[in-house]
Formats: C-alpha cells, structure tokens, sequence
C-alpha cells in the first residue's frame, strides 16, 4: 500500500499560498541551520504566484538559499510564459533576494546552441550547488489537471528517464521545455506540493492516497507533504480543518 501524503487544507488559495510559503521558509532556515545553505527548486505557472510573493516576505538569511527552477518554458526574455519572468519579480526585483542567489535553466543558450548543451550546463550548474548527485534541500510542486507535475506530462517519455538530471519536452503545451526529471526530484531531502482549485480535486485525492498512474505518482513520498486549499480536497472552506503534521528534520 502506497504511502499516505500528509495533508494541510487551507481555506482558500490565498491562505494555501500563506502557509506554503511559510513552510518553505521553515524548512530553508532549517537547512541552513543544518548545512550551511539551502538548494530551493520552485515551480512555476499560475499556482505558486501568491505564494512567491509571500515566501519574499518570510524572514530568512536569504544570502544562503540558492534558488534553482523545476522547469521552464523555452520563451524569449522576459515573456509572461517564462518562469523566471515571476521568479524575478517576486524574489529579486520586489523581494530579498540576491540576483546571483537565482539560478536560472539556460532558455538562452538553449534558443542560441540547442537543448543539449542547455543540459549540460544546467547539470553542471546543479552538481556545483547541490552535489554529485545533485541533492535538493527542497523543491516545490505543484499538481496539473492531468497529473503532471514539473513538466513531466502525460504520454511524454521525460518521465521514465533515469540516467540524466535534466530532460526536454518538446510537444508541451504553448512552448517546449526544460524539467528537472523525476531522479532529480526524488533525491530532494524534502518535497512541498502545493494545489489549489476544484479542478484539480480528483487527481490531488489520486495523488494523496498513492493511486494511479499519472506521472505525479512518479515523485517520491517519503519526505513529501501537501499544501491544498479547500476546494481541491471538495471541501467548503468553513470545513477545511485538516493538519496531518508534516515532517520537521532538515
């Protein structure tokens, strides 16, 4: 029997987004405590956009945490499309967060040179922050409708690959993609999803209780938890009272 993910239920979407953000916080200064830094991967899209700006208000030695993407989108600079695009308004522009603490996938090269040398390098980026193997202190998810998580999507072969950190998707929806691949999330000493919205509600329950085959069930559950609001877990928000404590080592 699949593990049961520990489960937060905010109200809505804007307290799911508060109290994510202030999970992450916890678990970045428990790091840094711990090891001297801390290696974040976040996500991007619509979901996590509240919350990054709630994480910008978080106290935090923010000269030790070293911000990596899970995914992004092969747009030009400075399209709405493109991850970074939020990340930096967020966390650097708007936020506390030092422009050389951002580690960005290399959209640039990859548009200039190709994807594979975009890879490589994105590799060699997250073995010099994180290790050999990279290991991430943490990384952020966040659930599709589909069941995709990162850019690992449905009937893409991105989510059997085993020997590479990083991968392409190239018939993604809108813009081809960079994605951290399933072996990189997994080692992650700890991994926050974070869902929000009725429309994702059966496939947070499929994700919740280790059923199905959709590529989310690929991540790790060990040391993951969830953050969801009321209505992706089908409950009205004066209802949503449901705390499985998460884990609290670093």
């Amino acid at each position: 029997m699949a593990l049961r993910l520990p489960l937060r239920v905010a109200p809505d979407a804007e307290a799911a987004a508060r109290l994510c953000a202030a999970r992450l916080a916890d678990l970045a200064a428990a790091s840094i405590t711990a090891r001297g830094s801390c290696v974040l991967a976040l996500s991007g899209g619509a979901t996590p956009q509240r919350m990054l700006e709630h994480f910008a208000g978080q106290t935090l030695p923010w000269r030790d945490l070293r911000i990596v993407q899970v995914d992004e989108r092969l747009a030009p600079e400075g399209d709405p499309a493109r991850n970074l695009t939020s990340l930096e308004q967020a966390l650097v522009q708007s936020g506390p967060l030092p422009r050389a603490n951002l580690y960005p996938m290399p959209v640039t090269l990859a548009l200039a040179s190709g994807v594979t040398a975009a890879i490589v390098a994105c590799e060699q980026t997250l073995r010099e922050l994180a290790g050999n193997p990279p290991t991430l202190d943490i990384a952020h998810l966040g659930l599709g409708e589909d069941g995709h998580t990162a850019s690992l999507f449905p009937g893409d072969g991105l989510p059997d690959t085993k020997d590479r950190e990083v991968g392409f998707v190239a018939h993604a929806p809108q813009w081809p993609r960079l994605s951290l691949t399933v072996p990189a999330l997994n080692r992650a000493r700890h991994i926050v999803w974070l869902v929000t919205g009725t429309a994702k509600a059966a496939r947070l329950a499929e994700l919740i209780e280790g059923r199905g085959t959709m590529p989310a069930m690929r991540i790790a559950r060990e040391h993951a938890e969830v953050i969801a609001d009321a209505a992706a877990c089908g409950a009205p928000g004066d209802r949503a009272t449901r705390n499985d404590a998460p884990r609290h080592e670093p």
